[in-house]
């Protein structure tokens, strides 16, 4: 989205996307990612980054990984909402 500032326009912070529509339709959502992600790895772009990994961990170290996992993912959206911040300053 954008808005007019003076003269000029600038991006406004992207919503985040309410996803409070249930379990079938927060699988269907999933469900386009991943066919997304499917037809991105078929075809690889410059610049794509996809990784895929299989293992066998203990429960301890598992819950340790997903712990990780979701802190790189708050971090990630730390990054994007600083950005959008920067840019809407300007």
């Amino acid at each position: 989205m954008i808005s007019r500032v003076d003269s000029r326009y600038a991006e406004r912070q992207p919503p985040n996307v309410d996803m409070r529509g249930g379990k079938r339709a927060l699988y269907a959502l999933k469900v386009h990612w991943a066919e997304v992600a499917a037809r991105r790895a078929a075809e690889p772009r410059v610049g794509d980054l996809f990784a895929y990994s299989m293992l066998s961990v203990s429960r301890a170290d598992y819950a340790r990984i997903h712990e990780l996992l979701r802190d790189a993912y708050r971090e990630v959206r730390s990054i994007v909402a600083l950005r959008n911040l920067r840019r809407a300053s300007r």
